[in-house]
């Protein structure tokens, strides 16, 4: 696997690794460093989706718009995290652990994986886990250059682009029924960005665990040959999924990182749907 590490490696390089718990509910957005608190893979960090994954929505930008990269490198730099580090992330499962990998690969940090299965298999296998938060310490500050990976990102004008260009394929990675515009249990308007297809990140694994190869070939058979694969989905969360997922197939694609979100804030785009 290219981007992905089982338990089994994990535990037997955990002295070399710099691990970072990312579990989050979106149902119960306290429970996630209260989790992390009662129980994560021993010597793990912890970051949390909506204060250090994200930054505070405004008019544009989609529920989840980057939060300050100077920021967000410095608090990797504070776990002693540097660009030669080898970093492991990961969630309950691998729906979270996604977004951090795109954003670490994002500021220029290559040796990313994350954890196949999440917690999750690291728990069902009775691997060690502490309760105790990992120290930070001045003293073991990392250094990073941030190098921004300008080919790995798309904006609203990319998508509007995109929409009137045959060469740029537009992927939205939510349900079947939010992209038909059918239900919209979340953002305000529903249906699609005109042009898309849909490819429902849950398809992309299976058990918490990445699907194979051959499995990954057929579920993005026909967008290999694009110049430019752009993902979306809600807020710029489980896109990414589908973006680690294509890559594991030497896809490489674009994340709309405001996603549908930030489309529907701008009055004036079109909206398809089913119904």
């Amino acid at each position: 696997m290219k981007n992905f590490i089982n338990p089994e490696e994990v535990l037997k390089n955990i002295s070399s690794l710099k691990i970072i718990d990312c579990r989050f509910n979106m149902n119960d957005l306290e429970s996630s460093k209260k989790d992390y608190e009662k129980s994560h893979i021993k010597s793990a960090y912890y970051m949390n989706l909506e204060k250090d994954l994200s930054s505070n929505k405004g008019d544009h930008g989609g529920r989840h718009p980057l939060p300050d990269l100077n920021e967000f490198a410095s608090k990797l730099e504070s776990f002693g995290i540097d660009n030669q580090s080898s970093i492991v992330v990961y969630d309950e499962d691998i729906t979270i652990a996604p977004r951090l990998w795109w954003m670490i690969k994002y500021i220029g940090l290559e040796n990313v994986k994350i954890l196949n299965g999440g917690f999750l298999s690291w728990t069902k296998k009775d691997f060690p886990v502490e309760n105790l938060s990992h120290n930070i310490t001045n003293q073991n500050k990392g250094q990073i250059k941030i190098n921004i990976k300008r080919d790995m990102i798309s904006d609203i004008n990319d998508i509007k682009k995109a929409i009137q260009d045959d060469d740029f394929q537009i992927i939205d990675s939510r349900s079947p029924e939010r992209y038909r515009g059918i239900t919209e249990p979340i953002d305000k308007i529903a249906g699609r960005i005109p042009t898309s297809i849909n490819i429902f990140y849950e398809k992309a694994y299976k058990n918490a665990q990445i699907k194979t190869k051959d499995e990954l070939i057929s579920l993005f058979e026909g967008i290999n040959n694009l110049n430019e694969p752009i993902f979306y989905c809600g807020s710029g969360i489980t896109a990414a999924i589908n973006i680690v997922a294509a890559d594991e197939i030497e896809i490489k694609s674009k994340l709309y990182v405001g996603s549908f979100s930030d489309y529907i804030s701008y009055q004036d785009n079109p909206i398809e749907k089913d119904v």
